[in-house]
C-alpha cells in the first residue's frame, strides 16, 4: 500500500511537472522559467533522498527514479555531445565566407569596383596634378515646374565636360538647347574654364553644336556603324 502511494507520488509530481512545463511553454515564459521546472523536479527528488528516512517508500522510489535519470543521462551524453559538435561543423561550412578568385577574374555586376577605382584615381591624380574636380548642373523648369531641359558640366582644371545636355522633345527647335548651352558655358566660364568639351553621337547633334561655335578635333567608328564625335570650344 505505501509503495503505491509513493508510486503514485512519484507519478504525481512528474505529472505536476509536466503541466507546469506546459503552461509555460503556452504562456511564453521566459526561458529560464522553461529551464527551471525540470530543476526543480530534480531538487525534490534530492531533497527527498536526504530528508526522509531510508526505508521511507517515497524516497526509495525517488532514488530507483533518481538512478535510471542517472544512467540515461550518462547514455545520452555521447550522444548529445557529437550532435552539438555536428551542428558546429554545419554552421562553420554554412557562414565560411568563399575564398576569393586570384588572377584576373569578370564581374558583372561592377558599381562598387569602379567608385572604389575612382576614389583611388581621384586620389593619385591629385597628389600628381592641381586636380580641381567638380561638377554642376542646369536645369530649366516650365509654369508648371516640369524640368524640360537639363545639362551636367564637370570641370577639371580649367576644362568643363558637357555630359547628359537634353531637352524635352516637344521644346526642341524653338532655341531652349542653346540657351541651355550658354547657360553651362557661363557658369564653367564662371568657374574659371577656359575650354569646353563634348561628345555626340553622329545621329544626334553635331551640326547643333557646330552652330553654337564647337568644333570636330577627332571621332571613333563603330563596328556597328555610328561614329562618336569629339567637339571642342574656346571659353575665352
Amino acid at each position: 500500500m505505501l509503495n503505491t502511494l509513493a508510486q503514485g507520488g512519484i507519478i504525481g509530481l512528474l505529472a505536476m511537472g509536466g503541466l507546469a512545463w506546459g503552461f509555460a511553454r503556452v504562456l511564453d515564459a521566459p526561458a529560464w522559467v522553461v529551464r527551471s521546472i525540470p530543476l526543480v523536479l530534480v531538487v525534490i527528488v534530492m531533497l527527498a533522498q536526504i530528508l526522509l528516512p531510508v526505508d521511507a517508500p517515497f524516497r526509495q522510489t525517488t532514488g530507483a527514479a533518481l538512478q535510471a535519470v542517472f544512467w540515461l543521462a550518462v547514455a545520452a551524453v555521447p550522444v548529445l555531445g557529437y550532435r552539438w559538435l555536428l551542428r558546429q561543423a554545419r554552421i562553420r561550412a554554412g557562414t565560411a565566407p568563399e575564398a576569393p578568385k586570384t588572377g584576373f577574374v569578370l564581374i558583372e555586376e561592377d558599381a562598387a569596383l569602379m567608385e572604389e577605382i575612382s576614389a583611388r584615381l581621384s586620389a593619385a591624380n591629385r597628389a600628381a596634378a592641381p586636380w580641381d574636380r567638380q561638377t554642376f548642373s542646369v536645369a530649366h523648369r516650365d509654369p508648371s515646374g516640369r524640368i524640360v531641359a537639363a545639362g551636367q558640366v564637370r570641370l577639371n582644371m580649367g576644362l568643363a565636360e558637357l555630359r547628359r545636355v537634353w531637352v524635352d522633345p516637344d521644346r526642341r527647335g524653338r532655341g531652349l538647347g542653346a540657351e541651355l548651352v550658354g547657360h553651362l558655358e557661363d557658369a564653367a566660364r564662371d568657374r574659371g574654364a577656359k575650354r569646353a568639351l563634348l561628345d555626340t553621337y553622329s545621329w544626334q547633334a553635331q551640326g547643333f553644336y557646330e552652330k553654337l561655335g564647337y568644333t570636330r578635333f577627332a571621332e571613333v567608328d563603330y563596328p556597328a556603324g555610328p561614329r562618336l564625335i569629339y567637339m571642342k570650344k574656346d571659353l575665352g
